[in-house]
């Protein structure tokens, strides 16, 4: 697998009371440059393995999720 297939885990902690992880797994596959999506139940939230089209680097992925996602998901943290 090369390093532009790979997936990245990112958590989202304290996510709202009314997000499940089937609406953040709908939310994150809308997404124009989400490939794949997994998403657990974790400790404080949610843990998600994604896949990207364009390989983008971790740092990159953070900030792309960022700017897409709204506070109701939680923090974004790697």
């Amino acid at each position: 697998m090369s390093w532009k297939s790979a997936y990245h885990r990112f958590y989202f902690r304290k996510p709202k009371e009314d997000v499940g992880p089937e609406e953040l797994v709908e939310t994150l596959t809308e997404l124009e440059a989400v490939r794949e999506v997994l998403v657990r139940d974790h400790d404080n939230g949610y843990v998600a393995r994604i896949r990207f089209f364009n390989g983008e680097e971790p740092e990159d992925a953070r900030d792309y999720l960022s700017c897409h996602l709204n506070e109701r998901f939680g923090k974004i943290t790697r």
